[in-house]
């Protein structure tokens, strides 16, 4: 023992004329190529040490290109290795150092030619392989696949052939060998949905077809959109998905395309009025434009609107005993319980609503002549809108 598992350059010391023998092992069908050894015996190399020595093995991986005699045409190799016609023959065979990166190129073909056992390849009928392993390629008539990805995802094939982006480009389209079938995956970073056509058929995020003809293939990627509503409205998207979507409707959700801008519209119902937002959207404006790069959640709450009438003295003796009032109503109902908020000569005074929605204060009147304004606001309720009044007494 001296050198063991050696990759790169390795060294050991031996005593003066010792008989060393070195052992190769290639990776399967790998071929071993030894230099400086006294003598060689397949993965074996021996030299007697009366003297330092360096001893170098190189491997090379075998490459067989079986092509189909339909073809017709040439097929050679970079570098040069491969060179044979459509009919086969001894050309189609060659080895190659180990990781050496050879292209096939095919010549002179009648219709489309399409490879099995590439790790690429181009639809001008070019095969690429990495030779880190023995390889046996096959070309036989095909067709065109093209594949076009919507923004918000990427399609791969199976085989190898399709690598595709909503930019386009050679990786969207890719030749196969007639009567194959290829499945397409769809992934998406942000978890978008993806919608097929032109599959065979197709589940979730694969889609499968048979290259039985040129065929086209469109992957769709979306997110949804979740709208919920409170009180009495609607809203409703553009572009059209959510229509009209109540509190009594429920969720209400749709799907629209990746990265696209969607805006909501709420329109209260008779009585009603738009409080404000939540979730994606915010404020108070009747529209929210969301951007559908993630699922989107918004909500809308509407709430019945009030009027309140202050219904107190307009006029008061210096000091007298007055009554402060005001009413609060929603459409033609009263409004009770609520607590309402009268401002008078620098001072606040609180009230609760009756059964009749009256609010009410007994107070004195100043005992300073002047005309003194009046004040009243109804702060609202997750139900009830606000709303305020105002008037004067003159003493």
């Amino acid at each position: 023992a001296g050198i063991s598992g050696c990759t790169g350059t390795c060294s050991a010391t031996f005593p003066y004329g010792t008989a060393v023998t070195l052992t190769a092992t290639p990776d399967t069908g790998g071929k071993t190529a030894w230099g400086g050894c006294s003598s060689v015996a397949g993965n074996t190399c021996s030299v007697t040490l009366t003297a330092a020595r360096s001893v170098s093995v190189s491997f090379t991986m075998p490459l067989t290109v079986p092509v189909g005699a339909a073809l017709g045409g040439t097929f050679t190799s970079t570098p040069a290795g491969i060179s044979c016609t459509g009919s086969g023959g001894a050309g189609c065979s060659a080895t190659f150092p180990y990781g050496t990166t050879v292209t096939i190129t095919a010549g002179a073909i009648a219709g489309t030619t399409a490879w099995s056992g590439c790790d690429s390849t181009t639809v001008t009928g070019s095969c690429t392989v990495v030779m880190i392993a023995t390889r046996q390629l096959y070309a036989g008539p095909g067709y065109l696949l093209t594949v076009a990805s919507g923004a918000g995802g990427t399609v791969s094939s199976s085989p190898a052939g399709v690598s595709c982006t909503s930019a386009g480009g050679a990786g969207c389209s890719a030749n196969f060998l007639a009567g194959a079938t290829v499945t397409l995956t769809a992934a998406s970073p942000t978890g978008a949905k993806v919608t097929w056509s032109g599959c065979a058929t197709a589940i979730d995020t694969v889609c499968s077809v048979t290259m039985s003809a040129a065929r086209s293939v469109l992957a769709s990627f979306s997110h949804r959109l979740t709208v919920t509503v409170a009180g009495g409205g609607s809203v409703s998207t553009s572009p059209a998905g959510i229509t009209a979507c109540t509190a009594s409707t429920g969720t209400c959700a749709a799907d629209f395309a990746f990265g696209s801008s969607v805006t909501l519209t709420a329109t209260p119902a008779s009585g009603y009025a738009f409080s404000g937002w939540g979730g994606a959207c915010a404020g108070t404006a009747t529209t929210c434009t969301v951007s559908m790069g993630a699922a989107t959640t918004a909500s809308a709450t509407f709430k019945t609107v009030t009027s309140l009438v202050y219904t107190g003295p307009t006029t008061a003796l210096k000091g007298a005993s007055i009554t402060l009032t005001a009413k609060l109503t929603a459409g033609s109902l009263a409004v009770s319980g609520a607590t309402v908020v009268f401002g008078f000569a620098g001072r606040t005074y609180t009230a609760t609503t009756s059964i009749l929605g009256i609010a009410s204060v007994p107070l004195t009147a100043p005992r300073t002549a002047g005309t003194y304004p009046v004040t009243v606001t109804y702060a609202g309720t997750a139900s009830y809108m606000p709303s305020s009044a105002s008037g004067s007494i003159k003493i």
